[in-house]
Formats: C-alpha cells, sequence, structure tokens
C-alpha cells in the first residue's frame, strides 16, 4: 500500500498550522512598517519636488515661483501640494492645488509640537525657505497598528530632508 496514513497527515498540517500562527504576526507587523516606509519616503519626494519646482522658476498662477506643502495637523493622512499665487506663505484662497496625496492605509502624522498647520514653502531665487511656526519642521509618521513604529522627517531652513 502506498500513501500516507491518517497520522502522518496530521502531524503535517498541524506543523503547517503552528508555523502560520508564528509567521502571521510578523508578516503584518512588516507589511505595515514597509507602509510607514513608503510613506515616508513619498513625503519627502513631494517636499523635494516643490523645492525643485520652485528652483526652476515654473511659472504657476499670474507669474509666481513660489511652491508649497501644505500638512492639515487636522486631517492626518493627507496634504497638499500647492502654488503660492498670493504670496502668503501659507495655503489658503486663492492658491493652486498641484495635487492631494493621501497616506496609505494605516498611516498617519502628526506635526511634532505644532498645533496648527504646518507650512513649507519655497521662494526661489536661493530659495527662501519659509515654515509655520520657525526654522525647521518635524512631521512624524506613525502606524496606527504599531504606535511604537515611526518614521520623522525633519525639514531645516536650508532646505536639508532628512528621514530618520
Amino acid at each position: 500500500m502506498k500513501g500516507f496514513t491518517l497520522v502522518e497527515s496530521l502531524v503535517v498540517i498541524s506543523i503547517i498550522g503552528i508555523l502560520m500562527i508564528v509567521i502571521t504576526p510578523f508578516y503584518q507587523e512588516s507589511k505595515a512598517q514597509l507602509a510607514l516606509d513608503r510613506s515616508a519616503t513619498k513625503l519627502a519626494q513631494d517636499i523635494r519636488f516643490v523645492l525643485e519646482k520652485s528652483l526652476a522658476a515654473e511659472p504657476s498662477c499670474s507669474s509666481q515661483y513660489q511652491y508649497g506643502i501644505h500638512l492639515k495637523v487636522v486631517d492626518e493622512n493627507t496634504y497638499k501640494l500647492f502654488a503660492d499665487c498670493n504670496n502668503s506663505n501659507t495655503y489658503g484662497g486663492g492658491d493652486d492645488i498641484l495635487e492631494t496625496v493621501f497616506l496609505e492605509a494605516g498611516i498617519k502624522f502628526h506635526a511634532g509640537t505644532v498645533p496648527n498647520n504646518v507650512n513649507i514653502v519655497f521662494e526661489p531665487p536661493e530659495p527662501t525657505i519659509v515654515i509655520t511656526g520657525g526654522g525647521s519642521a518635524t512631521i512624524v509618521l506613525y502606524s496606527v497598528e504599531y504606535l511604537d513604529r515611526t518614521r520623522t522627517i525633519t525639514i531645516n531652513q536650508v532646505g536639508l530632508i532628512d528621514i530618520d
């Protein structure tokens, strides 16, 4: 007689079940970490994108060259890339939205100790960087499922973008 006995089949199924129980939590955690890393990289790339648009002196609105990024603290999973049409160094009425970006599911941000909205605006030709609330901005992205998993993006007054 060829084949497997019932006991052999049950042993194999039990081993597979135990392995799945052990591996599944690590898979979920690594999936959340990957989403967090992708979101942090995307945000840093978008900040660099508006910096490059400002440096390239691409006109927007009526020959204005200022571009920025707007992070609304109340809405923790979206941000806007905008052209600062009214030279206010903040996002508001009359500004053109270049793109509204949604973070990946399960990822949110908070802007350090800044209680209000964060605006980072680049003015050519140097560029001059205007950051709401001071000389640098700290944006912390975190996983909703694993609160100990965070990525911090820091933008300083000279335009250096650092991801930790």
